[in-house]
């Protein structure tokens, strides 16, 4: 493989799309040394492409018809998107853009129907790769010799949204009655099924994004104090196995949104003891935290 790009990269399964070294995303690497000997060693790897601050680029999978028809839609409402490095992917394509010098959340179909975002945390297939749907090309005039990679615009990133910020400052929990306590664990259960059940039904290409985006929502509720990190783990564990994602991949994925989840404490379903209203927010509220 080639790097052209100058990203940082890391093995994939020979003719898929699941990471075949331990830790996945987590050990790419822009290493030429290291890369090399993956590869040489392996020659029928495909590949994938860490996203976000560690390649400096995010991307935009437009994926069927239903995603082609989103980004025309998007288009006409906001304006057309700059001339960026474009690949072409066995369902539709990958268009490349710059980081914006802060953390981009990986999203699926959150902006529109059939747009996915691999930011921080997530990765993509590289083009040269092939898969039995079919192969990841750079479209005519779109490689990294013929285009440079584009800054995103406004609109865009205003869509996109921010990761939420790391933070070590510990967020105080409001003190709870029992009766408060208790609504609240329930509330934290419903979650607990609704992301398991959510997984479950992942379409093949969105398996292990949606194991990122429920693990993170999950941590949420894990930072709060509202579920147990163990039995999280092991529930998205036996749900990613269950739907065909590999051990290795389901580690690294489910500890990094995890991990993400716990910096943003979801907020308790009632409001401040202090000002006597307990009543709940809407579910969807709750679990609609930045992906």
């Amino acid at each position: 493989m080639t790097n052209a790009l100058g990203v940082a990269v890391f093995p994939v399964e020979p003719g898929g799309k699941r990471p075949a070294i331990a830790g996945g995303v987590t050990a790419a690497s822009k290493n030429k040394a290291a890369v090399d000997q993956w590869f040489q060693t392996r020659p029928g790897l495909n590949y994938g492409i860490a996203t976000g601050a560690r390649s400096r680029i995010f991307v935009l999978d437009v994926d069927g018809p239903e995603g082609k028809a989103s980004l025309l839609r998007l288009a006409r409402e906001n304006g057309l998107l700059p001339k960026t490095v474009r690949v072409e992917t066995p369902h539709g394509e990958h268009r490349y853009f710059a980081t914006p010098g802060y953390e981009i959340p990986n999203s699926a179909g959150r902006i529109a129907p059939g747009i996915d975002i691999r930011g921080d945390g997530g990765y993509v297939v590289g083009p040269g790769s092939t898969t039995p749907d079919g192969s990841y090309r750079f479209m005519p005039g779109r490689a990294p010799e013929d285009v440079e990679i584009a800054e995103a615009p406004p609109w865009l990133l205003k869509l996109i949204g921010r990761k939420p910020a790391a933070s070590n400052v510990s967020i105080p929990m409001p003190k709870l009655s029992a009766d408060q306590r208790a609504r609240a664990s329930q509330y934290a259960e419903g979650a607990r099924h609704s992301e398991l059940d959510r997984l479950r039904k992942a379409p093949n290409h969105q398996r292990n994004n949606t194991l990122n985006v429920c693990a993170f929502k999950l941590g949420r509720f894990v930072a709060s104090g509202l579920l147990e990190r163990a039995t999280v783990t092991r529930e998205l564990a036996h749900a990613a196995t269950a739907i065909g994602l590999g051990e290795n991949e389901i580690r690294a994925t489910i500890e990094s949104g995890l991990r993400a989840g716990m910096k943003n404490p979801a907020r308790l379903p009632f409001m401040s003891a202090t000002s006597g209203n307990v009543g709940m927010d809407p579910p969807s509220r709750l679990l609609a935290g930045r992906d």
